[in-house]
């Protein structure tokens, strides 16, 4: 770095979008640097504990069992990084000889005379060529070696190795390993499938916010193979709060099951502005942004007027940090993507410091601090129109699209900023607050649109507002006080008619500009009601079965619509069951009573399951998701459809058909006829 031109931090750059600092090895240790270690996954740790206990036994003293632990989730959720610390306490050694690029297995001789197996990555394939599956035979090498055993795997693997014909598994060994990875892929609920000569019994296991950890034993006649803990690291939401990791006594069994610390959730408008971290990110959030503020004052291009140290300085306090996870955990909420640690570090990196340059920052740093001096010094369309440049920069622009800005602002854009585009950038782009702000009922829109316009009776909005609420004094800064004074000057020069458009689209730029400042700051993504309700559910689910009243009978008349005349729903044969037929449209259909059924829900991990009953019988199943809530809101407040309607469709079309093929299986066992209704000529006829 050249210490003669102030520039910021190259660190954050390994863990952005394309990183080089994202992938991980069990004896790869580089050392994290500035980068604060995230807590691991509920229950994670404990298996881990239970697996360097079974490695750290002396065989030929301490006769047990090996220990299989299974990290279930997909790239980002910390495996492999869990994996080299058992790997450290285990005091492993490598046996195979080290290679520049990550390898899929790892073996390691251990100090107690013992060995472990480490499956690293299950995606990657193995280095012999083979018609069976890799992980099938990864395990089942470990039940006939007796190793110890961790593997690091994600559901993709799971389905295809599960879905391999049994007549391509030649070994006992490896059938068994086999009905292991099947009982895997279901989560742990029931039994696996026996093998002859083989069992796996799963241990009764608590569901709904119990189920991120399962245990089972493989047992070969009478004689225990090996004890089996599993977890679920991507079923606990980085954004909630994570249950604290308890010490193992000394004295639990490494073939038992572990006792479960149960998930919880945080409805986000019951979250409190106070200090303590709120999600499991939120402390690691607060810590990276304090690492980058440890540079030197004379680092920051612009100076006191620096964007990109305004959003270090308030993702540093720990108030704004749960604020930004509570925004992107509405996100999580509202497209059903989970962040795994990947994605929320990467998502840090943009919000500091925007889309990541191909080389260093020494490009985006000049840029800034010409756009500064022009702000300071230059007239007034070239202070404002270099002010809304570096503006889109701020946390609360840059992600939710910023950087672009049209013609009519007058910003002399020239920096080139890269074009990023993936999933998690796709899933806040949901959460704009933009798209729909603040509580039900409006007030907090009314209240934020009423302050704004004050700015054109010579009022400083933003100012005022952060003046009386603590929450958006936090993340206000230097930079949003120069540029608010700017835009006021242009209100109270006027203007001439031909400057009136240029104006105007300032204005709407500026109230934006606030909308999403103070949105961010108060912890509110869009429809931040329904995900709270959608949360408050998750609660509910958990602790009794149901959905609160209005909303189960919402999520019922969605489900099972009724006519506007009786109680009965019509589900047609032999055509969509989401289209209303048309009127004196031939068709046959076949009634049943909405009241009959019920409505019944269970969460597993960060999930609800519906299931409508009848008489005790599921007659269709679903997950009820933020777009099912949002469209049951929509139709028990009598607002119509929304645009969620389209995503919740296909599963309406299931559900219903569901509903239809279990009536019809109900009638013929019963021995009675459905009650069909035959349509021909607008004449209706009942059979």
């Amino acid at each position: 770095m050249n210490s003669s031109k102030p520039t910021y931090p190259s660190w954050v750059l390994a863990r952005s979008f394309g990183g080089m600092g994202t992938a991980a090895s069990p004896v790869r240790n580089d050392g994290d640097g500035p980068w604060p270690t995230g807590a691991i996954a509920p229950m994670a740790g404990e298996a881990c504990e239970v697996l360097i206990r079974a490695c750290n036994r002396d065989p030929d003293v301490e006769a047990s069992p090996p220990v299989f632990v299974f990290l279930i989730g997909g790239a980002g959720n910390g495996k492999s990084k869990l994996a080299g610390e058992v790997v450290k306490k285990a005091h492993g050694t490598l046996e195979q000889a080290p290679e520049a690029f990550a390898r899929r297995v790892y073996d390691f001789s251990l100090r107690s005379g013992g060995r472990l197996t480490v499956v690293n990555d299950a995606t990657i394939p193995p280095s012999a060529v083979t018609l069976k599956p890799p992980l099938v035979c990864d395990v089942a090498s470990s039940l006939d070696a007796q190793t110890n055993l961790l593997a690091c795997v994600n559901r993709g693997v799971l389905i295809g190795e599960a879905s391999v014909p049994l007549d391509l598994l030649t070994t006992q060994s490896e059938q068994a390993a086999h009905s292991l990875l099947s009982w895997l892929l279901s989560s742990g609920r029931g039994h696996a499938g026996a093998v002859e000569g083989w069992t796996i019994t799963s241990s009764t296991a608590r569901e709904g916010n119990f189920a991120h950890y399962r245990h089972a034993i493989i047992r070969e006649g009478t004689v225990v193979r090996a004890a089996v803990h599993v977890v679920y690291m991507d079923q606990a939401s980085l954004l909630e709060p994570w249950p604290q990791e308890i010490p193992l006594p000394q004295d639990v069994r490494e073939d038992a099951a572990l006792e479960v610390r149960p998930l919880s959730i945080v409805p986000l408008l019951a979250r409190q502005s106070g200090g303590q971290p709120i999600s499991a990110f939120a402390a690691p959030l607060r810590e990276a942004a304090s690492a980058f503020l440890t540079a030197p004052t004379h680092l920051r291009p612009g100076g006191e007027l620096d964007p990109v140290y305004a959003n270090a300085t308030a993702l540093s306090i720990p108030e704004f940090a749960n604020s930004w996870c509570a925004l992107v955990r509405g996100a999580e909420i509202i497209s059903g993507v989970r962040f795994t640690y990947r994605e929320l570090w990467a998502l840090f990196g943009h919000s500091l410091v925007g889309a990541p340059p191909e080389s260093g920052f020494d490009k985006l740093s000049s840029w800034v601090a010409a756009g500064v001096r022009t702000a300071q010094e230059g007239d007034l369309p070239d202070r404002l129109g270099a002010l809304m440049a570096l503006a889109q920069l701020r946390t609360h622009m840059v992600l939710f699209g910023g950087t672009k800005i049209r013609s009519e602002g007058g910003a002399k854009e020239k920096y080139p900023w890269p074009h990023v585009s993936n999933e998690a950038l796709q899933a806040l782009a949901l959460a704009d607050p933009l798209r729909d702000y603040g509580p039900a009922g409006g007030q907090k829109y009314s209240e934020l649109v009423d302050a704004i316009s004050g700015i054109e009776d010579g009022r400083l909005p933003g100012q005022l507002i952060a003046s009386n609420d603590l929450q958006v004094a936090r993340s206000w800064s230097a930079f949003d006080t120069h540029l608010e004074n700017t835009v006021a000057e242009l209100v109270a020069k006027g203007v001439d008619r031909p400057e009136l458009k240029r104006r105007n689209f300032i204005l709407a730029w500026y109230g934006q500009y606030v909308f999403r400042l103070v949105a961010l700051a108060r912890g509110w993504p869009a429809h931040v009601s329904t995900v709270d309700r959608w949360q408050q559910s998750w609660i509910q689910a958990g602790s009794n079965g149901r959905l609160p009243a209005e909303l189960e009978q919402a999520v019922l008349r969605v489900l099972l619509p009724t006519t506007s005349t009786r109680a009965q729903v019509k589900l047609p044969l032999l055509r969509p069951r989401i289209e209303e037929v048309p009127e004196g449209e031939d068709h046959v259909s076949v009634e049943v009573q909405q009241q009959l059924f019920l409505l019944y829900a269970s969460t597993s991990g960060d999930q609800i399951s519906i299931e409508i009953r009848r008489e005790g019988l599921v007659a269709a199943e679903t997950i009820l998701d933020f777009h099912l809530v949002r469209e049951a809101e929509a139709r028990e407040k009598g607002h119509g459809f929304t645009d969620s309607l389209l995503l919740v469709e296909p599963r309406l079309e299931r559900m219903r058909a569901s509903v239809l093929a279990f009536e019809l299986a109900r009638a013929v066992g019963d021995g009675k006829k459905p009650r069909y209704i035959f349509r021909r000529n607008s004449d209706f006829h009942v059979g």
